[in-house]
């Protein structure tokens, strides 16, 4: 009786036997993807918005490179490897965008403060302008123009000084331009008999800064202390100053 008989061991596969076929290679596609949609999220947020930028690049690149091997063959999640390749298009487009929109801002704010730059301090006295008496009109540089009435005389009504003597200016500002006139900016201040007159924060507009709508006219009246005398009403613009001076 023979002895029974057994495979030997490592024995090769039968001829034409395909081995299994390697892993598909789909890890930049899938972080292409996952970055991809965090750069869209975060840049739709300002500020926080800037860790897109690698977020979107790294995306972009990732992306790409899994649509390449998915054409190839060596990966097989093509469709999220595109996903991605789009979010992170996406995102890096809203980054560019964001960048533009702070840079225009910017520029915006430096004409801003370049204006304010140009425009008098607010109690300070300029020492050049036009000098015109009561009752003329003024015209600025962009064509805007202030006239200040005969100032009056009389005694104040103001709970804090009544009875005590004040002097009443009427000023008319029309705004000629096309843009609205930031009253905020133009400032206006008095000499009594080449002294300081006190402006009253009690009566009349003070601190006036209602925004004057282009074609649209204000009359103002700033109130001063002080009596008869020669008085002189300075009008501070950041387009030119205006002296308007008589007997009060």
């Amino acid at each position: 009786m023979s002895a029974p008989s057994y495979p030997a061991p490592n024995q090769l596969p039968p001829h034409g036997y395909a081995p299994p076929p390697p892993a598909p290679s789909n890890g930049l596609g899938t972080a292409g993807f996952v970055l991809g949609l965090l750069a869209a999220l975060f840049a739709t947020i300002p500020v926080i918005g800037v860790i897109a930028w690698p977020m979107a690049i790294l995306g972009l690149v990732f992306g790409l490179i899994g649509i390449s091997r998915a054409r190839k063959g060596v990966a097989t999640n093509k469709g999220l490897a595109i996903a991605g390749t789009v979010l992170a298009a996406i995102g890096l487009v809203l980054c560019i965008a964001w960048v533009a929109a702070f840079g225009s801002a910017a520029d915006a704010v430096s004409t801003e403060l370049d204006a304010l730059g140009t425009a008098p301090p607010i109690g300070a006295v300029p020492t050049e302008g036009a000098t015109l008496p009561f009752g003329e009109t003024w015209i600025s540089d962009n064509g805007n123009t202030i006239v200040v009435g005969q100032p009056e005389v009389g005694a104040s009504e103001s709970p804090l000084s009544a009875g005590e003597s004040v002097i009443s200016v009427p000023i008319t500002l029309t705004n000629n331009g096309a843009e609205e006139w930031a009253t905020v900016f133009t400032t206006f201040g008095g000499t009594l008999d080449g002294a300081p007159a006190t402006e009253s924060f009690s009566e009349g507009d003070f601190l006036y800064s209602t925004p004057l709508a282009p074609g649209a006219s204000v009359t103002l009246t700033k109130v001063f202390e002080g009596g008869p005398g020669e008085f002189t009403l300075t009008a501070s613009t950041p387009h030119g100053v205006a002296f308007f001076t008589g007997q009060v």
